[in-house]
């Protein structure tokens, strides 16, 4: 596993990390953000299956910039994975009437409550 020092800033200790993390979860909480789970990169499971269960299952299938087919493919999300150690996943509920349309009004919504919490 190969680490980019000009990409990635490691915290130094483990207080920076709970500092963090409890600043995202201050800021995450206007953005419905309810829990963070810090965890591994290691520990995430990237599948071949995955676009083909949503390419054969969603009838929404190729109308989201941010699902398949316009994500990146397995192979690229694992490559970007193993330049991290650590990632947090966000949980919550967002409402936004316009998920599945593909325009600028979704990509506001979408990008002001990602950019917002981190």
């Amino acid at each position: 596993m190969q680490h980019n020092a000009k990409k990635v800033y490691p915290l130094k200790n483990n207080r920076k990390e709970k500092d963090t993390i409890e600043e995202i979860r201050r800021l995450g909480k206007k953005y419905n953000i309810n829990e963070i789970i810090p965890l591994s990169t290691c520990d995430i499971c990237v599948a071949q299956w995955v676009r083909l269960k949503c390419k054969y299952g969603c009838n929404k299938y190729g109308t989201s910039w941010c699902c398949p087919p316009e994500t990146p493919a397995p192979e690229k999300t694992q490559a970007f994975l193993n330049e991290y150690k650590k990632a947090v996943m966000l949980c919550g509920t967002i409402t936004n009437g316009h998920f599945y349309r593909d325009n600028q009004k979704k990509r506001r919504i979408q990008i002001n409550t990602w950019k917002g919490t981190v």
